[in-house]
């Protein structure tokens, strides 16, 4: 995944899109000052873009700054009430402070937006 989004980035330094995608696959495999990088080039070239805002609120999340991402992830998640990404991200946030109620409600929508999605089928079963 890593190699095949450096390649995008590569190709289209100034895409968005291929910038955030950077950056979730740095933030997975625990390079955050890269991840953090990619989403702030994300952010310059594309100022709002909620999945760089998400981003960089999940790096800040797995530096052990989770009450400073609460408010960014529950921004977007409130801004962009479609995405199925960004409740399933407030819900593993909610999840994690086992708020089991909070959980259970935005993870219910996270697959309500995306039945396929299997990963926040599985947090709602699990949160159940």
């Amino acid at each position: 995944m890593l190699k095949g989004t450096k390649a995008a980035v590569a190709e289209n330094p100034s895409d968005p899109v291929a910038q955030t995608n950077l950056g979730e696959a740095l933030r997975r495999t625990v390079d955050l000052a890269g991840a953090e990088q990619a989403q702030k080039k994300a952010l310059q070239l594309a100022p709002g873009l909620p999945e760089a805002k998400l981003g960089l609120a999940l790096v800040e999340q797995d530096r052990g700054n989770g009450i400073e991402a609460l408010p960014v992830i529950e921004q977007v998640a409130e801004e962009e009430e479609e995405s199925a990404v960004a409740n399933f991200y407030w819900g593993m946030f909610l999840l994690r402070n086992k708020d089991w109620s909070g959980a259970e409600t935005v993870f219910r929508k996270a697959v309500s937006l995306d039945e396929n999605w299997a990963f926040a089928r599985v947090a709602l079963g699990f949160v159940l």
